[in-house]
C-alpha cells in the first residue's frame, strides 16, 4: 500500500486485476453471497489499501450503520494500546485492582490481586463466567440487569483452574472499558473519538449523548452510537455501531 494514501476522507477504488485479484473470483463471490448467505448486509474487499469490491444487500446502503457485536472488543483493545502509548496506563502488566481502589478483595482473593490488564486482553482472568454452546455467555443477562456492572464483574469468583486459561468473556472486555474511563477521565467512546476514530476517518455521532444500556438500544435502536452501562462506561463487549467502510478503515489500520 502507498503510505501517502490513507482512506481517511474517502476510499480510492481500483480494478481488481491491477492489484493482483482475479475478477472472475469476485464474480463468483457475488453469486455465492446471493445464493447462500442472505443474512449478509454488506461485503467489502480491500486490497493494498484500495477498495476493489463493495456490495450491499437487503436494502442496506453505504451510509447505513450496523451493530458490530463483539468486534467492539477489538476496538477496546486498540484503545488500551493507545492509552498505554500516551502514558495513561503504565502497561499490560499493571494491576487491574489498582484502577478500582473502592473494591476490597477478600482474604482469599489472591488471584484477583495478581490479575493484570494482560489477563483481561487475553481473556485469561479466570472469572467464573460460564460459556455455553456457540460461545453463548450464560451470565450475560445477570450482568445486564445489575445496577453496577463493574462491581458485578469484580465480585465474580476467580477459579484457580481457570486463571491463566483462555475463556471467552465479555466481562473482561467491559472491565477494560472501565479502565479506559478510570485512567483517561473519558469513556471509551469519547477517548476513541479523538484518538482513534478521527485520525483514521471514522465518522461517529456526537459523544455527549447520555444513553445508558437497554436491550432496545443494543438490539433494535441503531441510533445509539455506543451505549453505556449505568455508571457511564461504554459497553466493552458489544454495542458499537459502524458503517461498513469504517470497519474496513479499522482493518487497514491493523494491516499496516
Amino acid at each position: 500500500m502507498n503510505r501517502d494514501y490513507w482512506p481517511t476522507q474517502d476510499w480510492r477504488g481500483a480494478d481488481s486485476e491491477s492489484v493482483g485479484m482475479r475478477a472472475e473470483l469476485l464474480s463468483n463471490l457475488e453469486r455465492e453471497i446471493k445464493a447462500r448467505f442472505r443474512s449478509i448486509n454488506a461485503f467489502l474487499v480491500v486490497r493494498r489499501g484500495y477498495l476493489v469490491f463493495e456490495r450491499y444487500y437487503g436494502g442496506c446502503g453505504q451510509d447505513d450503520t450496523h451493530l458490530v457485536a463483539s468486534v467492539t472488543k477489538s476496538f477496546i483493545s486498540a484503545l488500551i494500546g493507545i492509552a498505554i502509548d500516551q502514558g495513561f496506563i503504565e502497561g499490560v502488566h499493571q494491576s487491574v485492582l489498582g484502577f478500582f481502589p473502592e473494591f476490597a478483595p477478600g482474604a482469599h482473593d489472591h488471584l484477583k490481586r495478581q490479575m493484570t490488564i494482560r489477563h483481561l486482553l487475553t481473556m485469561t482472568a479466570g472469572f467464573q463466567w460460564r460459556t455455553g454452546a456457540r460461545a453463548h455467555e450464560l451470565y450475560l443477562d445477570r450482568l445486564r440487569r445489575s445496577k453496577d456492572w463493574v462491581a458485578f464483574i469484580l465480585d465474580l469468583p476467580v477459579r484457580e483452574r481457570l486463571f491463566g486459561t483462555f475463556q471467552y468473556s465479555s466481562a473482561a472486555s467491559h472491565l477494560l472499558s472501565a479502565i479506559i474511563t478510570r485512567s483517561t477521565g473519558r469513556c471509551a467512546q469519547e477517548f476513541a473519538a479523538e484518538h482513534l476514530f478521527e485520525p483514521i476517518g471514522i465518522d461517529q455521532p456526537a459523544t455527549n449523548m447520555q444513553h445508558t444500556y437497554s436491550q432496545a438500544d443494543v438490539f433494535r435502536n441503531r441510533a445509539v452510537p455506543w451505549p453505556k452501562d449505568p455508571q457511564g462506561n461504554s459497553i466493552g463487549g458489544w454495542g458499537l455501531v459502524l458503517k461498513p467502510r469504517d470497519m474496513a478503515r479499522f482493518a487497514v489500520l491493523y494491516q499496516q
